[in-house]
């Protein structure tokens, strides 16, 4: 059959209220969803499309840790309109699969999801019905858990253990995801946990007092959805947040069957969303010794300072290695050249702070800051003072005075991120004088984290490497050197 076609000008919305009752309601393990093609057309254009942003999310990590399902049949069980397998076909190519095969109760469904499989991969074998007791490649599982009893649960389990590799994805509602990890228990001694744990151990949120937690995450909607007015109506007539798509996940292979490393041994995962204060954030976070409260602060390098002196925080990611703190370790991170950073629209001299100076005020960090001092110092020892001054204490407020044309700065890369992410209208060059730098270092206690301070210093490096040649370009990623080894 050809699929029939969906646009939102024939958008079904009765179904579409039906199919959202019958989500919420549950009542779906009661009889089938769909009552013709058409409500699973107007149903892959819109609910479906919401479940895809999840998915994308889950394949995107997938493909940052480095994993990429084993060659065989994909089975995907529940198909409903086939969204979900067509995400996986799509991240990893058809090549790398002999068939995909699609199941669900709805004779319905899997004609449809058959159809659109068929269309969108022409090149692939697409087979439809239950899966007759063979080897599955790889299991695509998707929104079925509410859905099925208890002995049905138990069936799929057992599905699952014919499987060389279990890709599972369900709401991020607290039920769903605590069902989830009791099925990554059920499943850990015969399958390595590939996602989204960076562990093997019992998950910490079976611990005691860890029972209101839940492990889930959040996909964001592709760019341009929260504008478009056909997807804005979607979400205010049926009552779907678009902002974000929670989900929960899990991603496992069976053990044996390739050589695995532990690439994540000692990382953490965020669980949820950070939660963002005045000054400060909160992060749930994941690991194999358990879960825990990690707080994020914002501030100077002296805050950083005070605060792990009173070991009010465990780690700090700053300018300044404070030597002068015994029981410390030290990461170095990279280490960055102040840049020359100038209004859009000047078009006056570069070739000299001087030539500058002459034209523009001279807006930088105050004296109270670390970054000020060092400004200062430099300027200096170049024997060049400025005509004009303006201090600020954080770089949005440096920034900002650049970009409508008050006066020129000396900033480093890390600390332009935030105004380019911003679009201010400001131009950056290399320093026309003496190179002026400084170097970011993950600082923590000494031997209280393990291998977690070496690891987000190689994060750090990593993004801040990402994100100042996405912003800057040439010019910004010039002005970074990168650091190895600890103290």
């Amino acid at each position: 059959m050809t699929p029939p076609a969906s646009t939102w000008a024939t958008l079904d919305w009765d179904a579409l209220e039906r199919l959202r009752d019958g989500f919420l309601s549950g009542s779906g393990a009661a009889g089938a969803y769909w009552q013709s093609h058409s409500d699973l057309a107007s149903y892959d254009l819109t609910f479906a499309q919401r479940i895809a942003w999840k998915w994308d999310a889950v394949l995107k990590e997938l493909r940052l840790r480095g994993w990429s399902p084993p060659p065989g049949e994909v089975l995907d069980w529940g198909c409903g309109s086939g969204v979900a397998s067509r995400c996986v076909l799509r991240a990893f190519g058809t090549e790398k699969f002999s068939t995909l095969r699609l199941f669900d109760r709805s004779s319905l469904a899997m004609e449809f999801a058959t159809a659109r499989a068929t269309a969108v991969f022409p090149q692939l074998t697409v087979n439809s019905g239950a899966p007759a007791g063979q080897r599955i490649g790889l299991l695509v599982l998707s929104h079925v858990l509410n859905e099925l009893p208890e002995a049905e649960r138990s069936a799929l389990l057992q599905l699952a253990r014919q499987a060389d590799a279990v890709l599972w994805v369900e709401p991020g509602a607290h039920a769903d995801s605590r069902a989830l990890i009791t099925i990554r228990e059920q499943l850990r001694e015969e399958f390595e946990v590939i996602a989204p744990c960076t562990h093997r151990e019992t998950c910490g949120l079976l611990a005691a007092g860890n029972e209101r937690h839940w492990c889930h995450s959040f996909a964001a909607p592709p760019p341009g959805v929260l504008t478009d007015s056909d997807w804005v109506r979607f979400g205010q007539h049926l009552g779907v947040d678009l902002r974000r798509a929670p989900y929960s996940f899990l991603a496992l292979e069976r053990k044996g069957l390739r050589p695995t490393e532990e690439k994540f041994s000692g990382w953490s995962r965020v669980v949820g969303a950070p939660r963002i204060y005045k000054g400060f954030a909160k992060l749930f976070a994941c690991q194999a010794e358990g879960v825990r409260d990690v707080t994020l602060h914002a501030g100077q390098s002296g805050d950083h300072e005070s605060l792990l002196r009173t070991k009010k925080a465990d780690l700090a990611i700053t300018s300044n290695p404070f030597y002068d703190m015994d029981g410390l370790e030290r990461h170095p991170v990279l280490q960055e050249a102040f840049l020359l950073v100038l209004p859009e629209k000047y078009r006056g001299p570069t070739d000299s702070l001087n030539a500058v100076q002459a034209k523009l005020p001279l807006i930088r960090f105050a004296d109270s800051t670390s970054v000020g001092r060092q400004i200062t110092q430099h300027l200096r020892r170049l024997r060049l003072k400025p005509q004009q001054v303006i201090q600020a204490d954080r770089s949005s407020m440096v920034t900002a005075c650049v970009c409508n044309g008050m006066g020129f700065t000396l900033l480093t890369p890390s600390l332009l991120i935030d105004g380019f992410v911003e679009r201010m209208p400001m131009r950056v060059m290399p320093l026309p004088a003496a190179r002026l730098t400084r170097t970011l270092t993950v600082v923590s206690r000494e031997r209280e984290l393990g291998r977690f301070p070496a690891h987000v210093a190689e994060l750090s490096r990593s993004k801040l490497v990402e994100q100042v040649g996405a912003q800057m370009g040439d010019v910004g990623l010039a002005a970074l050197t990168l650091l190895d080894g600890a103290s």
